[in-house]
């Protein structure tokens, strides 16, 4: 998980925390990014962020610099917790990184299914009593 927290922007949408699950974080102008950032300075495809726990690595893509606590990056650098990382006119501070655990849930599920019956059933009940309480809130 990485969890960031977007200090400054011209996009004001976006201030505030931004947390993901996924190993590799997109972050630029372009709708295809995971992090999609509307500030002029800021290219399509501006920075990769990878989940390097307890840390992270961040990659300018191509030829694009980023701010790494006021110092100029090309290319890749690890950032701890309490870095700053800016692009464009986009501040954004490491707030935590934990590992990403990567889970094949189909093959417990189908583990469980073929092995463990009575797991299974006790997780299909489980379940069910979960949407109850969902649907008793509503």
């Amino acid at each position: 998980m990485i969890e960031l927290k977007i200090i400054e922007s011209p996009d004001q949408e976006i201030i505030g925390s931004y947390v993901s699950k996924r190993q590799e974080i997109n972050i630029g102008r372009s709708y295809k990014n995971d992090l999609i950032i509307n500030d002029a300075k800021v290219s399509k495809y501006h920075i990769v962020i990878n989940n390097n726990a307890p840390n992270i690595l961040c990659h300018s893509i191509s030829d694009q610099s980023y701010l790494s606590n006021s110092k100029k990056i090309i290319g890749s650098k690890n950032h701890k917790v309490n870095d700053y990382i800016q692009i464009g006119d986009t501040k954004i501070q490491v707030i935590n990184c934990l590992p990403t655990e990567i889970i094949d849930i189909t093959n417990k599920h189908n583990y469980l299914d073929e092995n463990r019956p009575d797991i299974m059933q006790l997780l299909n009940i489980m379940e069910q009593e979960l949407v109850n309480i969902e649907l008793e809130k509503k």
